[in-house]
């Protein structure tokens, strides 16, 4: 849970809690730090121009660093994100 923190330059929330379940009865959590400010999605349609492109400059520099972690092929917390995974791949 620190390693992608520790060894890229996108900006993160700190773990909090972590919760494994026990198999299939429970499926295992966690809790994250919560970021203030407003969600992409919602923030987009009030955006300027100027915003937004220099939301997409931002989001371009963590790229690299992101297909960097991505390739160390950590593995999800469930076998549905592995799933997806698969699918995205």
């Amino acid at each position: 849970m620190n390693y992608a923190p520790a060894h890229t330059s996108i900006p993160i929330p700190a773990v909090l809690e972590v919760h494994f379940g026990n198999g299939d009865i429970e499926r295992g959590w966690f809790l994250m730090e919560r970021i203030p400010g407003m969600q992409l999605d919602e923030a987009w349609p009030i955006m300027t121009e100027a915003s937004r492109a220099r939301t997409i400059s931002e989001v371009k520099e963590y790229l690299p660093s992101y297909i960097a972690f991505a390739r160390l092929n950590l593995g999800g917390l469930d076998l549905a994100l592995e799933d997806l995974r698969t699918i995205i791949a």
